[in-house]
This record gives C-alpha cells, structure tokens and sequence, in this order.
C-alpha cells in the first residue's frame, strides 16, 4: 500500500505551509503555502492525495514551533 506524509508547519502572522513525500523521501508537493481554513487544508489534502493510488495512506505531521504552541 502506497503512503504519503503531509508536513505542516502552522503560521499565525504568515500563511501555513504544507510540504507532501512520498514513501522513498521524494517531495511531491514542495513549499505550498496556505490559509488555515477549512478550504485551505481541503486544498492541501488534495494535493497530497493527486495522483496516488487508490487506498493509499495519508500520515499528517504538525510540529510544534515557538511560539504557535503558546
């Protein structure tokens, strides 16, 4: 089963930006940059899922940078 990890790192004064790789470490999305919305993240989880085989996992990561998790 193919599988992709979705990097996140969230922006409060800047827009979040979204990173996608695939299973070998290969960016398949790079640098994009997005509002905290719901039709932001709609928009990154798309692109993360673009071209991937059917049934393929999504593993989400957030990390936690100073000061967001004040």
């Amino acid at each position: 089963m193919q599988q992709r990890t979705l990097g996140i790192d969230l922006g409060i004064q800047s827009p979040s930006v979204a990173v996608v790789m695939d299973e070998q470490g290969e960016a398949v999305v790079g640098g994009l940059p997005f509002e905290l919305s719901v039709e932001g993240l709609e928009r990154v989880e798309q692109a993360a899922v673009r071209e991937a085989a059917p049934g393929s996992k999504l593993h989400v990561v957030m990390e936690q940078t100073f000061p967001t998790y004040l």
